[in-house]
């Protein structure tokens, strides 16, 4: 198992969100750059980038569930008050109610206690969180950038909402 440090982590995570527009209030409808984060690149190429970056025939099946269950959680965490009922932990850091929440949800971890006690031990902090989880993946110092555009870039109209400066 491969633990990336925590700078390595960073830097890939700042690169990769530099790519992703800044987030507009839906109901706005105002329309964003697409190719931002290519500004350094002649407009051909930039054209080229954001293409391979954003676009994608079919994204794997396990793209497809996360995005799904993401999607899911960005529906509760990022609601501004047009549900009927608000989400639990209003006033836990935003960190630690997205943890919570994902507790709750059953379709997750079917209630099955290793997958309960695994979501409790998670760390608190999102950095140590994200390090522990690349880890489980995987994912070398080499992948990490292209593996969190390719899951920032399929995460449609959310994305913008998700970045953490």
């Amino acid at each position: 198992m491969t633990t990336l440090s925590l700078p390595k982590i960073e830097a890939a995570h700042k690169k990769t969100w530099s790519y992703i527009p800044p987030g507009f209030p839906f109901k706005s409808l105002a329309a964003v750059n697409p190719l931002m984060g290519f500004q350094d690149l002649p407009f051909e190429k930039a054209l080229l980038k954001g293409y391979a970056f954003f676009e994608y025939a079919q994204f794997p099946a396990q793209i497809q569930e996360y995005n799904r269950q993401t999607i899911k959680l960005c529906q509760v965490l990022f609601d501004q008050g047009h549900g009927k009922i608000l989400a639990p932990y209003q006033d836990f850091p935003f960190f630690i109610r997205t943890k919570k929440i994902i507790a709750l949800d059953k379709t997750l971890h079917k209630n099955l206690r290793d997958k309960l006690n695994w979501l409790g031990a998670l760390p608190d902090t999102p950095k140590t969180c994200t390090q522990k989880v690349l880890s489980l993946f995987s994912v070398s110092e080499k992948e990490l950038t292209p593996f969190l555009h390719h899951l920032v870039g399929t995460l449609p109209g959310w994305a913008s909402l998700c970045a953490i400066p």
